[in-house]
């Protein structure tokens, strides 16, 4: 069950024929109904006796660490949520009628943090965990569902755990891994928790924004759990990654097979639009398989009017309409809508003035092409995570849409996501081509040197010292759900509160509208609270906890403004 900030749990009388640890799951009476809960704590006495009701029995049998009600208050006090809020964000919801279980604890004693940083990480990580899992029960936690399905594919045995399977199924992939003691779990953010029960964790591409829960409540990163995990001796982390984030001082490893780069150029058009002729060429010519990487889904990038530049819009979300062969698509919603008939400003009925998408580019490229195949595929986890064929020519027609993000991080999600692309091209012995401007060709070819590498961090650092931005400063993200004015008066209050803590000198900004803010979801406002960046966690959870009833409080942002 989820509470509010501040019901931190229920007391329980225990009855005499009942034996109960702290980590135990039971069964406990709730107004009509009857809830699981945790035993966190035994007391001799409670405030509550007089009214405290009995226990009605075990779960399943089911006993968890003691350890996990550490990281659960560890995890509630930095995401500002409840305990009971973060412990149903990882069980979810339990099956009524459970077999009886039997846990078993994790036969070591290893704890620690390694981080490696390497070309084929994610071939290394594979290996190990294949090889661990012989004499150790190990945890990979990996950013994305479609990686973690795919290292499930990869590793015999092994159990599989995110949030789009079942809560049946999620129920027995972790009890049936912590049943054994040797084994394989492979889980995105949501099991980042079975790292207390684990012997050895293995934490997937930690430069990875995605292993950050942020859009639901509670904004809870797996890599700060785990990182509680090994600094508490729960257990031993050891992370592999290719590109280090900009606080680290470890150099990246070069990529030895450096990819070929092609100048967008008026003069250099192909039968194919968007694709240069170079690289026309240099798919017609290959005889391995072929792979083009285009971010636009569907046959049009917007519905846009050729004559006014009139621009269809979601009447859900607000965000821009697109084309498939189904009709308009939302592109962050990914509703479906009718075509509109014509533009909304001048009437006029073509609305194609847009670039094309993957569905309008194959139909020409087997027009002009029939016995060239070629296999498309988007800028979506999903078609990115797919293994590349041995000898395969990859070409990407825009470089710049790889990655992505807000201004300031901009450059650095487009370097970790190019670095990817070309470090698995690499491993597959084949051959990566990026369309891209320019400016942008000068800065992809430093990305892959140790040198070059360093010299974007180090710029990049000395931008982020300027606008005050984290490595150079801490920034704190507060979301106000409401007006400007509701997420001013909070701010008058906030300065208040803090007027005698040690975080009174720091520099507020905003309010600022979200980038993205879906019709559904209510307005919200944006405020940043700029802090030293030696500024201690246990200041800013003593100072911000009286001020997170009515606001949603980020300590660690990856994004600024949505």
């Amino acid at each position: 069950m989820r509470t509010p900030l501040g019901i931190e749990g229920f007391d329980y009388h225990i009855p005499a024929d009942i034996a109960v640890e702290v980590g135990d799951l039971v069964t406990v009476p709730f107004r009509r109904g009857n809830l699981i809960g945790i035993v966190a704590e035994i007391r001799a006495t409670s405030a509550f006796a007089s009214r405290a009701l009995p226990l009605k029995g075990h779960y399943a049998n089911l006993h968890l660490p003691s350890a996990l009600i550490d990281l659960i208050q560890a995890t509630a006090a930095r995401t500002f949520s409840s305990k009971p809020a973060v412990l149903k964000s990882w069980l979810r919801s339990l099956p009524k009628k459970p077999p009886t279980l039997t846990l078993l604890p994790r036969q070591t004693k290893e704890h620690g943090l390694q981080a490696d940083w390497q070309a084929g990480a994610g071939e290394e990580l594979i290996h190990r965990a294949q090889e661990y899992q012989q004499k150790k029960r190990v945890l990979i936690v990996t950013p994305w569902m479609t990686r973690a399905e795919l290292l499930h594919a990869n590793i015999p045995g092994s159990h599989l755990l995110h949030s789009d399977i079942s809560d049946g199924d999620a129920f027995r992939a972790w009890t049936g891994f912590l049943s054994q003691s040797t084994g394989c779990l492979v889980t995105s953010k949501i099991g980042a928790w079975l790292a207390v029960a684990s012997d050895v964790v293995l934490l997937d591409e930690p430069e990875q924004d995605d292993h950050k829960q942020d859009d639901l409540a509670p904004r809870y990163d797996a890599r700060k759990v785990l990182l509680f995990c090994a600094q508490q001796g729960m257990t031993r982390i050891e992370s592999l990654g290719l590109t280090p984030p900009l606080h680290a001082q470890t150099p990246p490893p070069e990529i030895e097979h450096k990819p070929r780069l092609h100048i967008h150029h008026p003069q250099g058009k192909s039968p194919i639009p968007l694709i240069q002729a170079d690289s026309f060429t240099a798919l017609t010519e290959h005889e391995g398989p072929r792979i083009i990487i285009h971010a636009i889904r569907g046959s049009l990038a917007r519905l846009t009017c050729r004559d006014c530049q009139w621009q269809a819009t979601c009447p859900i979300c607000t965000g821009g309409l697109g084309a498939d062969s189904k009709g308009a698509i939302c592109r962050r919603c990914h509703k479906h809508f009718p075509m509109p008939d014509q533009c909304g400003t001048c009437g006029g009925v073509d609305l194609s003035k847009s670039l094309p998408g993957i569905e309008r580019l194959d139909a020409i490229w087997q027009k002009s092409c029939p016995e060239t195949t070629v296999e498309w595929r988007d800028t979506t986890a999903k078609e990115l995570e797919k293994p590349f064929p041995l000898g395969c020519l990859v070409v990407v027609t825009e470089a710049s849409l790889l990655g992505g993000g807000e201004d300031i991080r901009r450059r650095e999600r487009q370097c970790i996501a190019i670095r990817r692309l070309a470090d698995r091209v690499q491993q597959a012995n084949g051959e990566l081509i990026l369309q891209c401007r320019e400016d942008l060709a000068g800065q992809i070819q430093g990305w892959m040197t140790q040198t070059g590498m360093q010299a974007f961090v180090e710029q990049e650092r000395q931008e982020r010292q300027t606008f005050l931005y984290p490595p150079a400063a801490r920034i704190v993200k507060v979301v106000i759900k409401g007006s400007e004015e509701t997420a001013n008066k909070w701010l008058k209050q906030a300065q208040t509160w803090l007027k005698n803590t040690s975080l009174r000198t720091g520099e507020w900004r905003g309010p600022f509208a979200p980038e993205y803010q879906p019709a559904s979801r209510g307005i919200r406002h944006i405020l940043h609270l700029i802090l030293p960046p030696q500024t201690s966690e246990a200041e800013l959870l003593s100072a911000l906890t009286p001020c997170a009833q009515n606001a949603i409080i980020d300590l660690d942002p990856i994004a600024f403004l949505r």
